[in-house]
């Protein structure tokens, strides 16, 4: 009973713990929350119009306003214009008004003074006699009125056209006084007007009023056709300013508009991430937030349940039963343990070996450890080729190893694009590398492959491997070329005589044939760069089946001579020591990189690739 009773007790306050626990995990969550919904308020309102989803909005609305922009700049240019001619047209009228103006001003003053003079002469005489300057009395004032217009309208069609107003109003006048004066003539011609004359008796004012009042309503009838004055003439001017100023106003406020916008626009994708920042980090508090509220709510359910719980049943569910089998010793856990020192053994000899002899296994422990990249890594094949002296590119020319020798002539061949770089050793840390039978495939792609006019010289005199591969007997070679005495043209002839042409007729090989203890010095001839220099004119390529770097000194003196260097390092045998010695002693000036040979493919590896069709070599 005491164990129930301290069970309960303990449950108990596991779960007022727990319900603790998430109240206090709620408050935070709940003011985090609180916090992050007023930044995203706050920055909503902050960027008000330049939000993600107003986007669209604010592009048709800046479309709009810069139609609007673009049809008020049109209007501007109208009005402009319009204002432009009318000011034209206003100034011309207002010239031809008062250039009118001045001249009926004087035509007025020349008749007051022809009267004038005439009522003093009909004083001084007591009849109306012609006075110095007057008007004939035979001319009527209607006459001098026509020629007056007939002039003034010869000056106006002097500027400007028939349709030109004044030009239309003269010619009314014109006609006007045109029927007038005909009739005045037939007046005459009947008596009925009183013409002047020199009769004592006529009265001198009857004499005098007929100019005057011939000529008043002639003067009369000018002032009634007269144009609209100069006040008037600017009315038309002041409207389309007025226009162009409100335009213009209009224009500003359309630039400011579309302005604010533009920038609503520029602003909108930096604000999107914000905006998105700010919203992924609200989901993810609110996610938070609910999934700590259902908690709260399960946890006070589950305290809850363990107060009002008085007490607990309990069941047997597995009887207790005699053993049946000892406790100890354990065979398979022996045997585990066992199994797991002797691997553990195992692993750890073969790191120890791997320690004390180090080998390289694979193009990833080469890379970055010497400073020379890997070219191509050359698969192991089938033995009996090797055995047999036969080459893969001649008998699997669609294998995975084939296929790298053609990898490693396209890296030579980019090496060789930008200089005239022909001659290429091949060579190894120590001896039994496989640098021969990489010579050999890389000279049969080149030539067969890729057309390339390809020579293969044998360069190690001291263990000359190449006559095995040509199944055939040689009396001369390269030995002999270099230690004849006669001159380089006298040798010629019998290089050509042992070149022997190999796989392809765009191959030819060079071998030793015989060995020599001497191959120092016959290397560092004279002989041996002429040779060289004549063959480079001669091919495309020239490949130096090389000795070993470490046990000889004959490699130092290829690399004179040659423009650069592979390096062949067999997997698993060649030791990181060997190739570390082996570049200190040459460098790395010429090596153009290093090919890894006889790599054993793992069962998954990448390197492994199935071929779904035939290989064809090139023709060119």
């Amino acid at each position: 009973m005491l164990f129930i009773e301290e069970n309960l007790k303990v449950r108990e306050r596991q779960a007022e713990g727990t319900s603790e626990f998430l109240e206090s995990q709620v408050s935070e969550v709940e003011k985090e929350l609180q916090r992050q919904e007023h930044n995203l308020r706050e920055f909503q309102q902050q960027h008000r119009g330049a939000l993600p989803s107003q986007l669209d909005a604010n592009l048709r609305t800046l479309d709009r306003l810069q139609q609007e922009l673009a049809s008020i700049n049109d209007l501007i240019r109208s009005a402009e214009s319009a204002l432009i001619d009318e000011r034209k047209t206003a100034e011309e009228r207002k010239t031809a008004e008062e250039r009118k103006t001045a001249e009926e001003r004087k035509t007025a003053e020349e008749r007051k003074a022809v009267e004038e003079r005439k009522a003093l002469s009909g004083e001084a005489s007591g009849t109306p006699t012609p006075a110095s300057g007057a008007v004939p009395a035979s001319v009527s004032p209607t006459q001098i009125r026509l020629e007056a217009l007939r002039q003034e309208l010869l000056r106006l069609r002097a500027t400007f056209n028939e349709t030109y107003p004044d030009v239309v109003a003269l010619k009314k006048q014109m006609e006007d006084l045109e029927a007038a004066l005909v009739d005045e003539t037939a007046a005459k011609n009947a008596g009925g007007i009183a013409v002047p004359s020199t009769n004592p008796a006529r009265p001198a004012a009857a004499a005098t009023s007929s100019p005057a009042a011939g000529l008043a309503p002639t003067a009369g009838s000018a002032r009634g056709t007269t144009p609209p004055r100069i006040g008037n003439f600017m009315g038309g001017v002041e409207k389309i300013e007025r226009d162009l100023v409100g335009l213009r106003m209009r224009r500003e406020k359309v630039v400011a508009q579309t302005q604010k916008l533009e920038e609503y626009v520029v602003a909108t994708p930096g604000n999107e991430e914000k905006l998105t920042e700010l919203t992924r980090d609200y989901g993810m508090s609110l996610k938070n937030y609910q999934a700590l509220l259902d908690k709260r709510l399960q946890a006070k359910i589950s305290e809850n349940l363990e107060k009002k719980q008085k007490g607990e049943q309990f069941r047997i569910l597995d009887p207790a039963n005699f053993p049946t089998i000892p406790s100890e010793p354990n065979p398979p856990m022996v045997v585990g343990i066992g199994g797991a020192i002797g691997g553990g053994l195992g692993v750890g000899l073969i790191l120890l070996l791997n320690f004390l002899h180090p080998s390289l296994r694979k193009a990833e422990d080469i890379a970055g450890a010497f400073g020379v990249p890997v070219l191509v890594t050359i698969p192991r094949y089938d033995v009996d080729l090797a055995k047999d002296h036969r080459l893969v590119v001649l008998h699997e020319s669609d294998s995975f190893a084939a296929e790298q020798y053609r990898i490693l002539y396209t890296k030579i061949n980019d090496f060789t694009k930008d200089s005239s770089h022909k001659i290429f050793a091949i060579t190894s840390a120590v001896q039994s590398e496989g640098k021969t039978i990489t010579t050999l495939n890389l000279a049969i792609v080149m030539a067969k492959d890729f057309g390339k006019k390809t020579l293969v010289l044998e360069g190690d005199f001291r263990r000359p491997t190449i006559p095995l591969y040509l199944n055939m007997e040689l009396e001369e070679g390269l030995v002999d070329i270099l230690s004849s005495k006669a001159d380089l043209q006298a040798t010629m002839v019998p290089v050509a005589n042992t070149l022997v042409p190999f796989a392809d007729d765009n191959l030819a090989v060079l071998p030793a044939v015989r060995r020599t203890q001497n191959s120092t010095s016959l290397l560092s001839s004279p002989r041996m760069r002429d040779l060289c220099e004549a063959l480079r004119e001669q091919y495309d390529f020239i490949l130096i089946d090389a000795p070993p770097i470490l046990p000889l000194s004959d490699m130092n003196v290829f690399e004179e001579v040659v423009d650069g260097v592979i390096m062949v390092v067999r997997s698993e045998k060649t030791t990181k020591d060997a190739v570390v010695r082996a570049l200190e002693t040459l460098g790395i000036d010429k090596i153009l990189g290093i090919v890894l040979n006889d790599f054993r493919q793992p069962a998954s590896s990448y390197y492994k690739y199935q071929y779904g069709y035939s290989y064809k070599p090139s023709t060119k």
